[in-house]
């Protein structure tokens, strides 16, 4: 961010109706150097910023053009996501790095830019170690009692973690790793304690499935983070990959615990179901309706794969989408054409059940 010292010096001058040559004269410099510091082409010497906001009667900050109001950075943080989100990534990261050059305290700016560095699948080695910084810096920060600084502190060293994990620094990931709070001391463990009765489902039945992928996805089955996805659109999510190499086993008993943390609902509340069922579950049905097809367990099947796709197919603007659900982009055509092929050897009986029930599905 440009200084606007000569600007403003410019702008005050006029103001108070003093020409290039007065002001000079009152500052004891030549009138040549007053119209290099109003055109830019030099700044006044730092002895001489004093005498020059006293005689303009305003502030050191406003002489220098600086805005550390929390309203301005604010803005220029949300300007530089908006920019981000328009898919302008390298100058968004430019801007990012130069405004925390003149607000350096602001956490919001640093794991903003750290997360941004982060999510790109090809972050080079120079970048991780800029998350790292920024991470390190931000947590150090945020130290204190204040909810909102101890959230930015936890939002940075979940950020941090991982970062090292990539430059392979495992044991200083593993010391902050340590520092972290236990399950014991998570809101979604703590909060059931707290409330009751229909709050209490509620809660219970939002929070439940974090729980469930986490046991799959970290201790089951050796998921590890992070993992790099395809580009690609459409490109599953890392949940859903490890997902997609259950065996048929490890299907139904993933699918038996789901159902009990969706059991809070009544059976009769169909509709209910599919709009909270995340990704993940779907996902469970169909891997488990295309493993019984291959092993010519068709009606069996057919169960799972009725459930799969009719969650599948409901709109996305439908559902409600939790914070830990990642939904999978595909068309609806491409995945009633994968079922379809599972069902190509079946009997003309099921093959027949199976069509009415697509035809159902995507009226």
């Amino acid at each position: 961010m440009k200084l606007q010292i000569g600007e403003n010096i410019r702008s005050l001058r006029k103001e108070k109706g003093i020409t290039q040559e007065k002001l000079a004269e009152l500052l004891g410099v030549t009138s040549q150097a007053v119209s290099r510091w109003e055109s830019g082409a030099g700044y006044p010497d730092m002895d001489q910023l004093p005498g020059l906001a006293s005689l303009f009667e305003v502030s050191m900050d406003t002489l220098l053009g600086y805005d550390g109001t929390v309203e301005k950075q604010t803005r220029l943080v949300l300007e530089i996501s908006a920019m981000i989100a328009r898919g302008e990534r390298e100058e968004g990261i430019r801007r990012a790095r130069e405004t925390l050059g003149i607000y350096p305290a602001n956490t919001a700016l640093a794991l903003m830019l750290a997360t941004v560095l982060f999510s790109s699948t090809g972050a080079s080695t120079e970048e991780l170690e800029e998350v790292v910084s920024l991470c390190r810096r931000a947590a150090s920060e945020t130290a204190g009692s204040d909810p909102e600084k101890i959230l930015m502190m936890l939002a940075a060293k979940n950020l941090l973690i991982p970062s090292l994990v990539r430059l392979d620094r495992r044991e200083e990931a593993e010391k902050e790793a340590c520092l972290l709070p236990g399950v014991t001391m998570t809101r979604e463990y703590l909060m059931p304690l707290v409330l009751s009765g229909a709050d209490k489902k509620k809660f219970l039945l939002e929070n439940l499935p974090l729980w469930v992928i986490t046991i799959n996805n970290v201790y089951l089955n050796g998921y590890t983070h992070p993992v790099s996805l395809p580009a690609e659109t459409g490109a599953p999510t890392a949940l859903a990959m490890g997902v997609k190499k259950y065996t048929l086993e490890e299907c139904c008993r993933d699918l038996a615990v789901w159902d009990v943390v969706y059991a809070g609902l009544l059976p009769e509340a169909e509709a209910e179901r599919e709009l909270d069922s995340i990704n993940v579950y779907l996902t469970l049905h169909k891997r488990a309706a295309l493993l019984f097809a291959e092993a010519g367990r068709y009606e069996e099947a057919l169960v799972h794969l009725e459930r799969a796709v009719r969650g599948s197919l409901r709109p996305v603007e439908e559902k409600r989408v939790h914070s830990f659900n990642k939904l999978t982009e595909g068309s609806a055509e491409s995945f009633a054409a994968e079922c379809t092929a599972a069902f190509a050897d079946a009997p003309e009986e099921i093959k027949q059940q199976f069509s009415k029930m697509m035809d159902s599905i995507t009226e």
